[in-house]
């Protein structure tokens, strides 16, 4: 099985989360129909010289985190995604961890 992979890891200052967001959502909009075919893995971390690892998952005082973008995400939609690297996986008590499981079972 071949994979498809998203690892946009580059993000130099907390207002470039937005870009990282639009490349995790874009693999998430093509997961459903592949991942049946495909292993899709798509990295939600990333950092810069001005963006630690812990502000793209969280956010900071002006910036949401990638971390509420996509638990909003998952629930709107929740369709199989793959699996999905996150750093800082206990973010509210496991969150996300728990959503993306019952993503991908009910496929």
């Amino acid at each position: 099985m071949s994979a498809i992979v998203q690892d946009e890891f580059r993000v130099p200052v907390p207002t470039s989360i937005a870009y990282k967001w639009r490349a995790i959502d874009s693999l998430l909009n093509l997961a459903p129909a592949l991942c049946g075919k495909r292993w899709v893995i798509n990295f939600c971390s990333g950092t810069g010289m001005a963006a630690a690892p812990v502000v793209v998952a969280c956010g900071d005082t002006r910036h949401g985190g990638i971390h509420e973008q996509l638990a909003e995400r998952l629930a709107a939609r929740p369709e199989p995604g793959g699996t999905l690297m996150l750093d800082f996986c206990d973010w509210q008590d496991w969150r996300l961890v728990d959503a993306l499981i019952d993503c991908n079972w009910s496929r």
